[in-house]
């Protein structure tokens, strides 16, 4: 399920969801600087989940930073256990070209 709506309209779709009770897989995508960071960060900290950032998982800690990628089996197995063992979770960063399955991961 995808949900799309206005920021004006965000307050009102995000207190219906936290009434529900229900835990929610959330992976919000943009361009860079877009703000997608700060909306998932927002978002997190409003459902109390674990937020998520596709980059920390992509990429190897280096000093300057995005210089060396972990390999794809390495990011696919730390963000699948980190994914997984939280019921509901905030991820930011395209994940379409992660492989299959990860399209239908999200709520």
């Amino acid at each position: 399920m995808f949900l799309v709506f206005e920021i004006k309209h965000v307050n009102c779709i995000l207190y219906t969801y936290r009434q529900m009770d229900k835990s929610l897989k959330i992976n919000i995508f943009g361009a860079s600087g877009a703000g997608t960071t700060t909306l998932g960060r927002t978002l997190a900290k409003y459902f109390d989940y674990p937020f998520l950032d596709s980059d920390t998982y992509y990429w190897k800690l280096t000093d300057p930073p995005f210089q060396i990628k972990h390999s794809p089996e390495t990011r696919q197995g730390n963000l699948k256990r980190d994914f997984l063992s939280h019921s509901g979770v905030v991820l930011t960063g395209g994940m379409m070209s992660w492989g299959e399955g990860w399209e239908s991961c999200f709520d």
